[in-house]
């Protein structure tokens, strides 16, 4: 946020609103690829946006490749981080476009496609240490989940009906051709007004929970052996759904989650100037909503993006509070005129 605005105390806040979201949400203890694959994107971003102009930085985009890819490995959204970033130089090429900028912007690409090798070399040594060969036909597609997204009565969140029927196939071709055609005859039966209804149903899935589906997937510790420490017992209380503080946890969660989603629209009003990191973390966030949106739903998929919606918050408090200076100006400047 201060690689941004270069003000500290906005800085601090985003800070304060990712450490009370993220690092104190249950979830952060769920060793699970949300949890995991949090670090890359955020990382990725930095390493991005604190380039200097009149340095090439070739190790710094070969580890931007590499975060970003490895990443995937872990999550596939970490990848949006690499889209915007790849689109924001794509930009960059065609608004100011000759010989030498050209091969400049070509030198990045060359590197983040290297950066695959070691991704792959690691994931192919992974697989042989745990003794695991991947079935390739029994793999799910970006269809089947853009399927599953479509689905009316689970309102796009996991279906197993969906998976049943997609695992039914025994190919790859078999199921990707099924998923296609129940997507069309989805889309088809909605029509423009009902999928856009549809689709406001799942933004209410996506982004009014604070708690990131807590209460909807976190029931799992029901099975754990519980322990009688103090600790133990206070973490109960506050995070289980029989927990007597458990109430006080959505409340503050809801509270501060509102609060990030009314100043994010903030990023891109009463800008001083147009600027490349502030453009890109943009359309960062907006890959991720795209994403859940699009795709199979549910608010836990945000969870490791937290660290954009907080800055975004922060950018965003500071443009409105721009704006509304700009608006007083104004004012008093009107009433200077009427005074004269």
């Amino acid at each position: 946020t201060y690689n941004i605005t270069s003000r500290y105390s906005y800085a601090v806040f985003s800070w304060i609103m990712f450490a009370l979201m993220a690092a104190l949400s249950p979830w952060i203890s769920i060793p699970y690829s949300d949890t995991y694959s949090i670090v890359f994107p955020i990382l990725a971003f930095y390493l991005y946006i604190s380039m200097k102009p009149d340095k090439t930085h070739y190790i710094r985009w070969f580890v931007i490749g590499f975060l970003c890819l490895f990443g995937y490995t872990i999550k596939p959204t970490v990848i949006i981080v690499l889209i915007a970033i790849l689109i924001i130089e794509f930009l960059k090429v065609l608004t100011r476009f000759d010989k030498k900028t050209f091969i400049n912007k070509l030198f990045p690409l060359i590197l983040i496609i290297t950066a695959a090798l070691p991704v792959l070399l690691i994931n192919s040594l992974s697989k042989k240490l745990m003794g695991v060969e991947l079935d390739k036909d029994r793999e799910f597609q970006i269809y089947h989940f853009a399927m599953m997204g479509l689905n009316t009565e689970t309102n796009g969140v996991y279906s197993g009906d969906d998976v049943n029927f997609s695992a039914s196939f025994a190919t790859i071709e078999e199921r990707n051709k099924a998923n296609i055609s129940v997507i069309q005859e989805r889309l088809t039966n909605f029509g423009l007004l009902g999928y856009v209804k549809f689709l406001g149903r799942k933004a209410l899935i996506n982004f009014s929970d604070g708690s990131f589906a807590w209460s909807c997937e976190g029931n799992f510790y029901n099975r754990i052996p519980k322990r009688d420490g103090i600790f133990a017992t206070l973490l109960r209380n506050l995070y289980y759904q029989d927990g007597i503080y458990y109430t006080y946890f959505l409340t503050y969660t809801q509270i501060l989650w509102f609060i990030i989603l009314i100043l994010l629209p903030g990023m891109g009003l009463f800008q001083k100037k147009t600027e490349y990191k502030s453009i890109t973390a943009i359309l960062v966030i907006i890959g991720i909503s795209f994403f859940v949106m699009l795709l199979e739903a549910r608010s836990r998929y945000l969870y490791n993006y937290l660290s954009f919606f907080a800055m975004g918050a922060g950018i965003g408090a500071i443009s409105i509070k721009r704006g509304m200076n700009i608006l007083k100006q104004r004012t008093a400047n009107k009433k200077q005129k009427e005074n004269q």
